[in-house]
């Protein structure tokens, strides 16, 4: 499952996944951009009932003005789903002051043999790195776009082209004059 959430109002994402047979495997990749007064609300639920099974959530995206994101994931590791491997992760871009990003990766076991990670990280935009992208040629609002793509660019490898350079284009407009 590919997922961009960049839009208007707020934003909710809701995915269950059994992964029932043998050899099962889900990836999600969620991408996000939250901006105003916006909620992004995302809930990932995957349980693994099957032997050798495997689940990827992956999400990442930046938060500006007063957003605010909620990133639920859940990988539930059920008996009978032995040598099962799940990972989760969330990432977040805080590009102003006033945002707030939850994050609460969750991994519940009832069985043995298995291999479950979860990481969840936020920050601002390094200075340095915004004044290497600058003095590279980069004004501060192409830098900090450059940035903002960087951290949903593993979504947009899962997209289409077309899809890609346009979500890149709604970045690009979104920050436009709009981070000082």
């Amino acid at each position: 499952m590919t997922q961009i959430l960049m839009g208007r109002g707020d934003l909710y994402s809701d995915n269950d996944t059994e992964l029932v047979g043998d050899g099962s495997h889900y990836s999600a990749q969620i991408g996000y951009l939250g901006r105003g007064s916006q909620t992004i609300d995302v809930n990932v639920v995957v349980n693994h009932y099957g032997k050798n099974t495997e689940c990827e959530i992956d999400t990442s995206g930046a938060l500006k003005d007063a957003a605010k994101k909620v990133f639920r994931g859940t990988i539930d590791f059920l008996r009978g789903g032995k040598k099962a491997v799940g990972n989760e992760e969330d990432t977040c871009l805080l590009l102003n002051k006033g945002v707030h990003s939850i994050s609460v990766p969750l991994l519940l076991c009832k069985e043995d043999d298995v291999v479950g990670n979860h990481a969840a990280s936020s920050g601002q935009v390094d200075p340095d790195m915004l004044f290497y992208l600058m003095s590279r040629g980069l004004s501060e609002d192409e830098a900090r776009a450059m940035l903002v793509r960087g951290f949903v660019e593993p979504v947009s490898k899962a997209l289409p082209l077309e899809y890609a350079v346009e979500m890149n284009n709604l970045i690009n407009l979104e920050l436009k004059g709009s981070l000082k």
